[in-house]
């Protein structure tokens, strides 16, 4: 069962209930033998034995034999990664059920899962890879936890209170599990000879997702095909040792194949031997990246750190901007100028309407309207930066943000404002759109202050308040700030928050600008 391997992004969400719970996590991480730095490492592996080591320390630290049903209870679809997007932006049930059977090795090969249907009841059966005892409590919680995530990601993916009709076990549950279980999916628990699975009805499963987006779902399996291409060529513990070698001589540190091994979870003999398997040895993996080194390439470039998503989700959602941006000004911007020429009509041929003082207010609402819309339209996708560029599309959005706000919102250049290419100016103005948006809504500033300065090799934006401020250790990792750090990353970029509350806040952000950013399209 050496093969059987969990990324490290399935220990993230265990150790991310933990949190929640106010409950250590080194004793989990001692228990299975992984290293803490680690859990920065994208795409690392664990062996089925680490994890099962694991999830058995972990029920045992928080006195839950049944940690796995409360942890699906209580996650949502982004815990769940690339394959929670997928899930989320997919059209119903089917497809993203299929999407995860596809692409499941991405996150784990404990089990599989498949989509059966009949005429009235759809069937997702998880099958595990192995009952060998001395993996079971992992791969039996495993089960458990996506079980119960798959219900929670359909009631969030639909926006209703849909749930099982039944649910199966292969296995018997204690008395405390049936109750667990009958409170998360208020249903009938079964036992079945040979399978576990969540039993729907047919007509529920066809309910469209709401925020169905083809876009998304193209970006993100594109994303995931990418993955699943690479562990299939490089072979999974390939590219995990690999990641490790790396970390190992970032930190100044001699890789050694013993290390390594410790870290993974598994013996320096079973790594060797899996890495033969793979048609590699820890000394061509060792050799191979001393030469990258060696040849110039960046190590930050050689460790999937998901930027390439980020790019495509960027992308994608440029997209569907563009195309609501074109149809606001296309379709309904066209109707309120028809609905307009229509009153103008109106009152034209009814001379009373001219004395109405109520008919005016209502063209006055429809100017106002049309604006509004023009705005929008303008904002999602605005002419002026693919005309004139980022330095005078920021301009005119502090000038135009000044008419709605209290706030004084002033801007400034340095240097020569140059063209980027269209990608780089457009994701650039995305982020300083939502700083100052950011800003405006949480600081209640009297003043922004909004500056770019283009320097030879570098673009810095500042954006500053004198707002109430906040403690940026109580929110570092919330998703809006990790998001907008994700988006500046993925272009070759850095971003700081400086802010203490009552103080204002000061965010800077540089670019490093290359000769493919720096250059006109």
């Amino acid at each position: 069962m050496s093969n059987i391997t969990v990324t490290i992004d399935v220990i993230k969400v265990v150790l991310l209930h933990f949190e929640k719970l106010g409950l250590p996590s080194d004793p989990l991480l001692r228990a299975a033998g992984i290293e803490e730095q680690v859990l920065q490492i994208n795409n690392h592996n664990v062996s089925l034995g680490a994890f099962s080591r694991f999830f058995e320390a972990a029920c045992r630290e928080s006195g839950n034999p049944c940690l796995g049903f409360q942890v699906g209870d209580n996650s949502n679809l982004d815990s769940l990664g690339i394959l929670g997007q997928m899930y989320r932006y997919s059209k119903s049930i089917r497809e993203g059920s299929l999407l995860i059977t596809k692409y499941l090795p991405v996150l784990h090969r404990v089990f599989n899962i498949y989509y059966e249907e009949t005429a009235t009841e759809v069937e997702l059966v998880f099958v595990p890879a192995t009952w060998d005892p001395q993996y079971r409590i992992g791969v039996k919680q495993l089960i458990e936890l996506a079980m119960a995530y798959n219900r929670r990601g359909l009631q969030h993916a639909t926006q209703s209170d849909i749930s099982p009709i039944k649910v199966l076990f292969s296995y018997e549950l204690t008395e405390q599990e049936k109750q667990v279980c009958q409170e998360i999916f208020q249903c009938t628990i079964l036992h079945h000879p040979s399978k576990c699975a969540l039993v729907y009805r047919k007509e529920d499963c066809e309910r469209p997702h709401i925020f169905h987006n083809p876009l998304l779902v193209q970006a993100f399996e594109s994303y995931a095909r990418e993955q699943l291409s690479r562990l299939q060529s490089s072979g999974e513990y390939y590219t995990t040792v690999k990641n490790c070698i790396i970390n190992e001589i970032r930190n100044g540190e001699e890789p050694d194949a013993n290390n390594i091994a410790q870290q993974i979870g598994i013996t320096e003999n079973s790594l060797l031997t899996i890495l033969e398997s793979e048609g590699r040895s820890f000394t061509q993996i060792l050799f191979e990246v001393r030469n990258e080194i060696a040849m110039g390439y960046s190590m930050q470039e050689t460790i999937p750190a998901g930027d390439s998503l980020v790019e495509a989700v960027i992308q994608a959602e440029e997209k569907e901007r563009s195309r609501i941006a074109q149809e606001l000004h296309d379709g309904v911007s066209g109707m309120l100028a028809a609905v307009k020429m229509h009153f103008s009509t109106l009152q034209e041929t009814n001379p009373s309407f001219q004395q109405s003082g109520e008919f005016h207010h209502a063209l006055s609402m429809l100017d106002d309207a049309s604006r509004e819309l023009r705005k929008t339209a303008h904002n999602l996708m605005p002419e002026i930066l693919l005309n004139y560029g980022l330095d005078e599309a920021l301009r005119r959005y502090c000038q135009n943000l000044q008419h709605c706000s209290t706030a004084s919102i002033q801007y400034f250049r340095t240097g020569n404002p140059g063209r980027f290419r269209h990608n780089f100016e457009l994701a650039v103005y995305r982020v300083a759109q939502e700083l100052i948006h950011n800003a405006i809504k949480h600081a209640n500033p009297k003043r922004v202050l909004v500056q770019v300065s283009i320097l030879r090799q570098q673009l810095l934006l500042t954006i500053e308040d004198d707002g109430c401020g906040f403690d940026i250790n109580a929110i570092s990792t919330g998703m809006g700030l990790q998001s907008l750090r994700s988006r500046v990353n993925a272009l070759d970029g850095d971003i700081h928050w400086d802010s203490q509350p009552g103080k204002g806040t000061s965010v800077n952000v540089s670019f490093n600008i290359s000769p493919i950013q720096s250059s006109v399209t």
